[in-house]
Order: structure tokens, then sequence, then C-alpha cells
């Protein structure tokens, strides 16, 4: 695996979210919360595309966007503590 220094490659705007959350700063809640809305978006799009439509489709969407956002805070917020301590 090579080693890409994070100036090449940008983080993405929920690991930003992520990081305001689990540093605790203001508004980190509300980055959250729209990261997981626009994921949303995005997963609908594909759910859209393979056939999903109205209630399922959205719930499908949010529940998707969710366990990502899930996994990502708990991943940064693993990191964030393990590089603070």
């Amino acid at each position: 695996m090579s080693d890409v220094s994070t100036e090449l490659v940008p983080r993405l705007p929920s690991q930003d979210a992520a990081i305001h959350l689990a540093q605790g700063a203001p508004g980190g809640w509300f980055e959250a919360v729209g990261s997981t809305l626009f994921r949303a978006g995005l997963v609908a799009a594909g759910l859209y595309a393979a056939g999903l439509r109205g209630r399922q489709l959205w719930r499908g969407a949010l529940y998707g966007a969710t366990a990502v956002e899930v996994f990502v805070l708990g991943w940064t917020t693993y990191h964030v503590r393990r590089h603070d301590a």
C-alpha cells in the first residue's frame, strides 16, 4: 500500500463533519446530519436505478446512509481520540 499524503487526497466532507463532531466543535451535529442527508440522496439515486420507488426507496436510502455515517463517525472518533490520547 502506498503512503499518500492527505495534501494530495483531501478528506471527504463527511469525514470533516465526523472530525468536527468527535472534537465537540459547535455545529458538528448539524454537519453530520447534513452529510447523512446528502449521502441519502446519492444512495437514493442508486436505488432508483435499481428499480425501487416511493417509501421503500427513501427508507432504504436513509437506512443505508445512516449505516455508513455511523461507521464513519465511529471510525473517526476512535482515531481522533487515539491521536489526542
